[in-house]
């Protein structure tokens, strides 16, 4: 540093503008820059000499900063007179052009003038002065002031005259220092204390947008004003009301805010001059600072009297403003114990024109520099002398569109039509939507009716396709086949012995079979009797079982097996049963309507105990009709059964083959998690559509991604189906590189619950594009998509609320249980004598029409294909007697989501224990993968448990169990390592089984990849579950590397004897 200097330190404002400077980067975003264009002629050389007068009088504008150990400093250059740098402009067109590069070109912050000043002349005489000024020594209010004294001082040199102004005894350095004896105060001490108290807790973020904020910080403005008409009418609301225009734009922005994010407590932002004297009201200089405003929205409070109670407030706000916005950023971190504070995403300031001067007819044009901090910022400026309004939006980049701040605007607009239109308006009437916009969401986006076939149960459809082509092979397994025909007499041989016993059409019939050929005359043969069955697994604990048949209230289970898992009041027939043989063949006379119940399947529920959904047969048949039609189906077509039936994406798979026709391929149980043998069933059965969980898709693909010859067996598969968790820009990615680039395969993304029979939107991704975002779609043929708020009203395009769904898809309720029915699926708000599902997830509307999900509202998720609640899993452990307290939660683990159990207990438990316990309540499924034993649950201010803290509690140390083996042999050691990469834990015993560790299904297919790397082997997902501890596989790896020299060596062998002949 120069020793002659006199250095400063920075402002508050001033070290804000610093700090966003170091975190931006070489960007512009510190710029300031705008053309005042005079629409008259002036002396160029008079202008210059004003020019350099501004210079010499205004110290702020010869600012220079430097920077030593890290710490910013400034100091007042000497001032010298210079030329003014002049251009010549075509017309305003041309200016601008220039101009707008020119704000986006970032100045060298240190030892370099921080202001560009050039004079503009144009073909018709008239001039301009452009100015660009780095934000570190200036603001609106400065820019303001630089014209206008510019021009005071022209006008006085063209007078002839002299400035015989006194020196400036008061500069921006004396603000410095009055800034600095401001915080050893007693008001800076009080404000503190306001401040603190106002942000004890952190506010809530405004969900304006579902962008993702990141460091690049593009941006751009959209500018709109208000017709005149509009104007008059806010302004005599505003007189009738007294309200200031201000208060006005300011509520109806809080008001927007809460509307669109259902959140009351709102804080936005909004900008003060911070000129509290005439001294600092003359002086060019970074005064202007944020002020964080929060208000609690009162929904039933009129607008006017809301709008009189946040101008009191501002008020109180106001008082406080000295306060430094860097101080309350700094004390929220320490308060909070947070790394990064957003206080808000969304700025509002106000310009009146009259604070400017008015000399003669002029113009400002304001260049935005293409950079910025704060996701939106909204600029009032009133031009109330011409009666006209104007609102910049400046929006970044990566978090809005174009279009969104376009919606923005025609929202506020219709706000203000609602306001001003209706006397003593509350503040939840106000309309938020534009009638187009309403429309759009309502009924453009669900133009989705068609034609509806007259055939509408399964079972006439099914025996149209027996009549049509009897002898076609209709179901096969590895080794059995059935025509069509076959497959109708076995069914109609069950149908009959069911009938015969009196079960009267409507019932419910309980089927627990293995996936096999026994399943579908099951299911048919149910169908075909009038009844709805009731899918039940071999693998589900006695308990759930014996709960499924309670609840259902059945009378009659059919098995593939002997079972005994039912209560007294249910019936058990096995389908090789003799007198099921002896029946009729004929197809039974039984009237089954489209409203005649298909299935009740059970899903997870909330209160611990699962709930029967029950779908008709008109559901079923429209949604496999859409998909017949949308896809293109045809008998040439080869479908795969592979999804267990318990779940109801089984159902898509297991009737739309007879639609059209064509052959259904039935799985073998355990085979859908074995990529190598689903490639080989798909080369030898030429399957052309399949349906993946995205997480087993990702497995699938990584296999065919090393195996070449296994992506080759692939060649038949036309569509790839997935649903049941998000498809995310991995899955598309993998894809593209693996069935699209080698088959031309197209992939769909569908979404639905289980209440709204299997799948209700779709989203074809577009051929080869790796998307970022993969939504959810549009609404299938006679299905309806709402998005709304928490009181049912449509939320507007991009605006987060709950997912609805209406139209033919919709199940008829939960079996005996009424209530939950109707809370569930209540009157439609948007159509007439139609009901609307509930589904408790969060989407949006984006602009084409198509929804993206984003996520649950309670605790429910999706893993893997599967659906479960996480309160059912919390109830269960609540039910063991020595747990006191139990949280379940999910989190990322080993790259896919896992389900970690939070338990306080009273005696000594162990994982095992508790998992074992779990075991014969629950599927294997919904078996936590970490449990974590704590001897109280962490708890917030408000006294609920803290999941934020949950979420950062792991499981590090070796699970507890009774002895614990630890590796010895070389592969044991390698093996270890695997499965603690694989399973996130730090050390594990070989002889413990691989479930018991939290492992499933995804985690073993990662685990088998690895091993087969590792010890060049090729081992299949089959093998690995045969042997599910380290000492296990040890052994069989052993086994299988001598197997295969052994083999070598006899290939190598017979190919010498080969040539020796």
């Amino acid at each position: 540093m120069n020793k002659d200097l006199q250095y400063f330190p920075l402002s508050q404002p001033q070290m804000r503008i610093w700090y966003t400077e170091k975190f931006s980067g070489k960007t512009s975003i510190g710029n300031i820059a705008g053309t005042l264009l005079m629409k008259r002629s002036l002396d160029i050389n008079l202008l210059e000499k004003a020019i350099n007068k501004l210079f010499e009088k205004q110290s702020a504008l010869r600012i220079r900063l430097t920077e030593e150990d890290g710490i910013p400093k400034q100091y007042i250059s000497e001032y010298k007179y210079f030329a003014i740098e002049k251009k010549f402009f075509r017309d305003t067109q041309d200016l601008n052009n220039w101009a707008v590069e020119q704000a986006k070109i970032p100045f060298r912050l240190y030892e370099n003038e921080l202001v560009k000043i050039v004079i503009i002349n144009f073909d018709n005489d008239s001039v301009g002065i452009f100015v660009k000024i780095h934000h570190i020594i200036s603001d609106a209010w400065s820019m303001a002031l630089i014209g206008d004294k510019i021009l005071d001082y022209y006008f006085i040199y063209a007078e002839g005259g002299e400035i015989n102004e006194p020196i400036n005894d008061y500069s921006y350095i004396d603000y410095i220092k009055k800034e600095q004896a401001y915080l050893n105060t007693e008001k800076f001490i009080q404000s503190k204390k306001f401040w603190t108290e106002q942000f004890k807790t952190i506010p809530k973020d405004t969900q304006l947008f579902t962008g993702k904020i990141t460091n690049n910080l593009k941006s751009e403005r959209a500018s709109f004003t208000f017709n005149k008409g509009t104007i008059k009418k806010v302004n005599k609301y505003c007189t009738d009301k007294n309200i200031s225009f201000y208060s006005f734009f300011f509520t109806l922005l809080n008001l927007y805010i809460y509307r669109v994010s259902n959140e009351p407590d709102v804080t936005i932002l909004t900008s003060i001059h911070n000129r509290n004297d005439i001294k600092d009201k003359s002086n060019i200089g970074m005064f202007i600072s944020s002020l964080p405003t929060r208000v609690t929205i009162s929904p039933n409070q009129e607008f006017s009297s809301f709008a009189k109670k946040s101008s009191k407030e501002l008020v109180k706000f106001y008082r406080h403003q000295k306060y430094p916005f860097n101080s309350l950023v700094e004390d929220i971190r320490k308060i909070h114990r947070v790394s990064n504070v957003r206080i808000s995403d969304v700025l509002l300031s106000y310009q009146n024109k009259k604070m400017m001067k008015q000399q003669f007819e002029k113009e400002t044009i304001w260049y935005p520099n293409g950079h910025q901090e704060i996701p939106l910022s909204i600029h009032i400026n009133d031009r109330d002398d011409i009666g006209e309004l104007c609102l910049d939006f400046d929006y970044r980049l990566d978090v809005y569109s174009k279009l969104d701040i376009e919606l923005l605007f025609d929202r506020l607009r219709t706000m203000i039509d609602s306001v001003i239109s209706k006397e003593s308006i509350k503040v939840d009437e106000i309309e938020i939507l534009p009638s187009s916009e309403k429309e759009k969401v309502i009924n453009e986006f669900n133009h989705t009716s068609d034609h509806k076939p007259a055939c509408l149960s399964l079972v006439s459809i099914f025996e149209k396709t027996v009549d049509q082509s009897p002898g076609k092979i209709a179901v096969t397994t590895k080794n059995e086949n059935l025509t069509y025909g076959e497959l109708n007499i076995k069914a109609n041989q069950l149908a009959n012995f069911i009938i015969n016993k009196g079960i009267e059409p409507d019932s419910v019939i309980a089927l627990k079979c293995e996936r096999s050929i026994d399943m579908m005359v099951g299911i048919l043969g149910i169908l075909k009797a009038g009844c709805a069955y009731l899918p039940v697994s071999p693998d589900f604990p006695t308990e759930r079982t014996r709960y499924i048949l309670h609840d259902s209230k059945v009378k009659l289970l059919v098995s593939s097996k002997p079972t005994n898992d039912f209560n007294s009041e249910c019936e058990s027939i096995v389908l090789s049963n003799a007198s099921i043989i002896t029946e009729s063949n004929k197809n039974p006379e039984t009237i089954i309507n489209p409203e005649s119940l298909a299935y009740v399947i059970y899903t997870s529920g909330s209160t611990g105990k699962p709930k029967g959904v029950m779908v008709e047969h008109s559901s079923v048949v429209n949604r496999i009709n859409w998909m017949v039609n949308e896809y293109n189906y045809s008998d040439k077509d080869r479908f795969i059964q592979k999804t267990p039936f318990v779940f109801d994406v089984s159902v898509s798979e297991i009737f739309t083959f007879f639609f059209v026709g064509a052959k259904l391929y039935l799985l073998e149980d355990g085979e859908e998690r074995d990529p190598l043998q689903l490639c080989e069933i798909i080369n030898a059965e030429k399957i052309s559509r399949i349906h993946f969980v995205p997480s087993m898709l990702t497995v699938f693909l990584e296999t065919l991604l090393k195996d070449k010859e296994l992506l080759q067996k692939c060649s038949s598969l036309r569509t790839v189906f997935t649903s049941g968790e998000p498809l995310k820009s991995n899955h598309i990615l993998c894809f593209n590189s693996s069935l699209f680039n080698a088959h031309g395969t197209t992939i769909s993304n569908l979404y639905g619950p289980t209440e709204a029979t299997v799948e209700v939107s779709y989203f074809d991704c577009p051929p080869g594009v790796n998307l970022k975002n993969v939504p959810i779609g549009k609404p299938i043929n006679n299905v309806q998509l709402y998005i709304v708020d928490k009181k049912d009203r449509p939320q507007p395009i991009g605006v987060v609320g709950e997912l609805c769904i209406s139209g033919d898809c919709l199940a008829r309720g939960y079996i005996f249980n009424k209530d939950l029915t109707l809370e569930k699926f209540i009157d439609n708000p948007f159509e007439k004598d139609k009901k609307m599902y509930k589904t408790g997830d969060m989407a949006r509307w984006l602009p084409e029409g198509n929804v993206e999900f984003l996520g649950r509202l309670d605790d429910q998720i999706k893993m893997r294909g599967y659906r479960i609640e996480l309160g059912e899993i919390e109830a269960q452990l609540l039910a063991h007697s020595s747990i006191t307290e139990a949280v379940v939660i999910t989190k990322k683990g080993s790259g896919e989501l896992k389900i970690s159990a939070y338990i306080v207990a009273e005696n000594q438990l162990k994982a095992t224990n508790v998992r074992s316990y779990l075991k014969a309540k629950l599927p294997s499924y919904m078996i936590p993968s970490e449990i974590i034993f704590l001897d109280h649950l962490p708890l917030t201010i408000n006294g609920k448990v803290d999941r934020k803290v949950l979420v950062n509690i792991s499981n590090k140390q070796p699970v507890q169990f009774d002895e614990v083996v630890m590796a010895q042999s070389k592969n044991e050691k390698i093996l270890s390592a695997i499965w603690s990469e694989v399973l996130d834990l730090e050390t594990v015993g070989v002889n413990i089984d691989f479930t018991e560790l939290g492992g499933n299904s995804l985690l073993a297919a990662k685990v088998v990849a690895r091993i087969n790397k590792q010890f060049k082997i090729n081992m299949s997902l089959g093998a690995f579950f045969q042997n599910t501890s380290i000492s296990q596989l040890s052994s069989w790896i052993d086994a299988n590397k001598e197997m295969s020299i052994a083999n070598s060596s006899i290939r190598r062998i017979d190919r010498t004897a080969r040539q020796r002949k």
